[in-house]
């Protein structure tokens, strides 16, 4: 059992040193931790949700270089992406991965307290200079420890196709009032403005997220979704109706 936190924990400080910066939690049943030292065993088992061909190799990659680095040898198990995330709490009462991919901020946070991960705050006593606070306090729980490792972060944004928009004489919005002007334009030239994929629900979840964060701030957004503050703040209503503006 301590051999596969040790495992766990050495490929986690790993990962964070090198800067490749995703969600690395550990199998609480592995016991209590030792701090970060050398790998006991030649095996460390990853639960991944990178199921898609692009990032799936991506990850694959990482973890070879973080082999040739340990001399611990990854057994990774790839779950289609969306039913990992569906399954979270059956996976992590079943049999997990000594360390397994998932999210930063309030998904992970409810883990915690469930007994569902263990604690890695030894690990970030050695990796926090390579970090901001805030992405710190992501991977934060409500007790002070953290239970996460960054791999990557991301931006929200929009694409568009620039020789369409010189083509059209478009010029990239610099506002809101600025974007739903060009859409309306958009639509009068026979064009569809914005598309969305939405299959499986995230994508719309992320949409308010952004559009909340960017409205009301970081601060409200999390106090939204720790149940802190109400879905029936004003401040909600804003945002759905920003949304509204949108939908056409």
């Amino acid at each position: 059992m301590g051999r596969r936190l040790t495992l766990a924990v050495a490929i986690a400080a790993i990962l964070a040193s090198v800067s490749i910066g995703g969600a690395i939690a550990g199998d609480p049943r592995s016991g209590p931790a030792p701090g970060i030292v050398a790998a006991a065993a030649s095996r460390v088992t990853v639960g991944s949700s990178y199921s898609d061909a692009v990032p799936k190799a991506a990850f694959r990659a990482m973890m070879g270089f973080c082999a040739a680095q340990t001399g611990v040898t990854p057994s990774i198990r790839t779950v289609d992406h969306t039913k990992f995330q569906d399954s979270i709490t059956a996976y992590l009462k079943g049999t997990p991965g000594d360390i397994f991919t998932w999210f930063a901020g309030y998904r992970m946070r409810s883990l915690a307290p469930q007994k569902l991960v263990r604690a890695i705050s030894d690990v970030w006593a050695g990796i926090a200079d390579h970090y901001t606070p805030a992405m710190k306090a992501l991977s934060t729980a409500a007790d002070g420890k953290q239970y996460f490792v960054p791999m990557y972060t991301y931006p929200w944004v929009f694409l568009y196709r620039k020789s369409l928009f010189a083509e059209n004489g478009y010029t990239v919005p610099a506002t809101f009032d600025d974007l739903i002007a060009l859409a309306r334009r958009m639509q009068a030239d026979g064009l569809v403005p914005l598309a969305s994929a939405d299959k499986d629900g995230w994508p719309a979840m992320g949409t308010f997220d952004i559009l909340d964060m960017r409205l009301n701030g970081s601060r409200f957004h999390r106090d939204l979704i720790a149940g802190k503050a109400k879905w029936t703040d004003p401040r909600v209503k804003a945002v759905l109706e920003l949304w509204r503006l949108l939908l056409p």
